[in-house]
């Protein structure tokens, strides 16, 4: 099985802070989150290949995406011990 971003958060909590260059975006776009619920203004999470397991950046703080929701929605997540554990909504 190969790792995801999430597996390799786990093991190196500044991993993707540390290694953000540009090449390495699937998709860079504003956002709001509320609650679980990230929404992007444009873009498309499908297009760029962002699903569960994935993990985004937002205002620099590390959250695993536990499911696409739609193109321009995703349930998130503050990293969890276990892709199993209950979801932890990020700061307001």
């Amino acid at each position: 099985m190969f790792a995801q971003d999430r597996d390799l958060l786990v093991l190196e909590p500044a991993l993707l802070r540390d290694i953000a260059w540009a090449s390495q975006r699937t998709i860079d776009t504003t956002a709001t989150l509320a609650a679980n619920t990230l929404t992007i203004t444009s873009g498309s999470l499908e297009a760029a290949g962002v699903d569960a397991g994935s993990i985004i950046l937002f205002d620099s703080l590390p959250i695993e995406v536990i499911a696409r929701l739609s193109p321009t929605q995703a349930t998130v997540s503050l990293l969890r011990a276990t892709r199993q554990s209950t979801p932890i909504p990020p700061p307001p």
